[in-house]
């Protein structure tokens, strides 16, 4: 459920290399967002960016789901947050190739909802600077 499995089923195996420095580039520039935005896309990018991660590591994603549903004022972002609470989506890597990449395809698009969110400024709550 990251950006190594993505490029596993794709049969394109240094794809991940390039997605996850873009992964840390995006949430290095963040860091003017809205405090809820920076840590959903610091959550979502630390669980991209490894070579192992599990089903009960996207516990750690509850929160940044919750605080995109109910913050993001982007329907899409709202839309996604909300596919990502689901279970079912999870149970896609029980599938055959190239289906079993809907997790980490899922996780990549809530990432960049919520990074085109923070760079486009659409929070409802006035930004908090991290320091």
């Amino acid at each position: 459920m990251n950006l190594r499995a993505l490029s596993i089923n794709w049969n394109i195996p240094w794809l991940w290399i390039p997605l996850a420095a873009g992964v840390v580039a995006v949430v290095f520039l963040m860091r003017g967002a809205p405090l809820w935005q920076w840590f959903g896309a610091a959550v979502a990018g630390s669980l991209m960016v490894p070579s192992h991660v599990y089903g009960y590591d996207l516990a750690i994603l509850l929160v940044p789901i919750l605080a995109s549903a109910s913050e993001a004022q982007s329907k899409f972002t709202r839309l996604l947050a909300f596919a990502a609470a689901l279970p079912f989506a999870y149970e896609a890597t029980l599938l055959p190739p190239p289906w079993s990449a809907i997790p980490a395809l899922l996780l990549l698009c809530l990432f960049v909802a919520i990074g085109s969110d923070g760079f486009r400024g659409t929070a409802r709550l006035a930004p908090h600077p991290i320091h």
